[in-house]
């Protein structure tokens, strides 16, 4: 995973460029890395449930604050930043890793730092 993750730190202008040989690096590693979780745990009662890297917070939120005008991906990048901070808080994930993963996510889109809660969805809305 730590490969992958410095991989993506790395080389998300060539991804977002759609560079087909990085995309196609990217694509695969990540496939891999899934397929090799859910192998380990098919009926996602451990780690293959924690794979699903800030899903539950995106839908949880949106649920919650009704953030239904919030794309699915800016919910998803919420949702990762969420999970990270709360890893981070718990001692699951170090406070590096969390910083790590806020920036790799706010690298891609316009949702700054704590844009959590209700007025999330005009504060992730700013950038369309």
């Amino acid at each position: 995973m730590q490969k992958l993750f410095r991989f993506l730190e790395e080389k998300m202008e060539k991804l977002l460029r759609r560079d087909s040989a990085v995309l196609n690096f990217a694509i695969e590693r990540s496939v891999a890395q899934k397929a090799r979780v859910v192998s380990e745990d098919e009926h996602e009662s451990g780690t293959a449930r924690n794979s699903e890297f800030g899903h539950t917070f995106a839908t949880r939120s949106g649920k919650r604050y009704a953030l239904s005008q919030i794309s699915a991906r800016r919910g998803r990048g919420l949702g990762m930043i969420a999970a990270a901070r709360l890893a981070s808080a718990t001692g699951l994930f170090s406070a590096r890793d969390s910083d790590r993963v806020e920036r790799l996510i706010s690298s891609v889109g316009p949702c700054p730092h704590g844009c959590y809660g209700p007025g999330a969805t005009r504060c992730c809305n700013a950038g369309r």
